[in-house]
């Protein structure tokens, strides 16, 4: 009974998640030390999915934010082996960086693996 009196009627909360956009990378061209090749790919995948995920402490993609493709670039270049990246990284088929929607939240889900071409050096 003495609980029944707390139900919290008026405390209703709704819990929505944003909008998303699947954002596509392509484009560029990487050298890579074909020891370190699994290795490199491995770290920029995940250097790239924590960044647009929302989850890299460094910078953090925020709603709504603008996707920094200079930082793509740099989170690419340093993975181990990797000896060399051109400038030609493509953010939905644009060299430039890309503006999300108002509150809509970047999803990614391709594999730099397939949609970079990684070059054995």
């Amino acid at each position: 009974a003495f609980f029944d009196a707390f139900t919290m009627l008026t405390d209703r909360v709704e819990v929505s998640s944003p909008p998303t956009q699947a954002i596509n990378l392509g484009g560029a061209k990487v050298k890579v030390k074909l020891a370190q090749r699994a290795q490199a790919q491995q770290a920029a995948q995940r250097a790239v999915a924590a960044y647009l995920g929302g989850t890299d402490q460094a910078n953090k993609l925020v709603p709504a934010g603008l996707i920094d493709r200079s930082y793509l670039n740099a989170l690419i270049r340093q993975a181990p082996g990797v000896t060399y990246m051109d400038d030609g990284l493509t953010i939905e088929g644009a060299a430039d960086d890309f503006q999300l929607a108002t509150d809509t939240m970047a999803t990614w889900s391709e594999s730099l693996a397939n949609v970079l071409d990684w070059e054995n050096v």
